[in-house]
């Protein structure tokens, strides 16, 4: 009988730096709470929680606060553009990610996120450089991508 001997070996996490995660919340504690327990658990990478709060009225704010994160408190409803542009001002990462309050991540979610935002920018440096003869910096790229456009791309397209 063949005998065969494997080993696992773990691939080396890329590093991506600080990512700054904005969150912005109104209200739905519940919500906010798994989506923060979430977060604790499956979140292994370098990151930062802001929370921008648009006056809550039902403990999120003091919730917020006890996490020992960033927190800005909005005395009222300023609005998604508004609260956002004050979460991002307050970051501090080399990318920033928005993440809705009902949002509850799984393992690996964060990582997997930077190398497809960083898969994406490469593509679309390789699709301007290869179409910089026929459109203008005002044309549209085509945004539909096959699974051969990730081929070759740092920790996509491989298998």
């Amino acid at each position: 009988m063949d005998r065969y001997l494997l080993s696992a070996t773990p691939i080396a996490n890329a590093d991506f730096g600080l990512t700054s995660i904005v969150i912005l919340t109104h209200n739905q504690l519940p919500y906010t709470r798994l989506c923060v327990e979430s977060l604790r658990l499956c979140t292994v990478e370098p990151h930062e929680l802001i929370f921008v709060d648009n006056a809550s009225t039902d403990g999120t704010v003091e919730y917020l606060r006890s996490l020992g994160s960033k927190v800005i408190n909005n005395d009222t409803n300023r609005g998604f553009p508004a609260a956002v542009n004050q979460g991002i001002q307050a970051s501090s990462g080399q990318q920033i990610l928005l993440l809705n309050n009902d949002c509850i991540v799984t393992t690996g979610w964060l990582g997997e996120s930077c190398a497809l935002s960083i898969a994406i920018q490469e593509l679309d440096w390789r699709a301007r450089v290869r179409t910089a003869s026929v459109v203008n910096s005002k044309s549209r790229l085509p945004t539909t991508m096959t699974e051969q456009d990730w081929t070759g791309l740092p920790g996509l397209g491989q298998g």
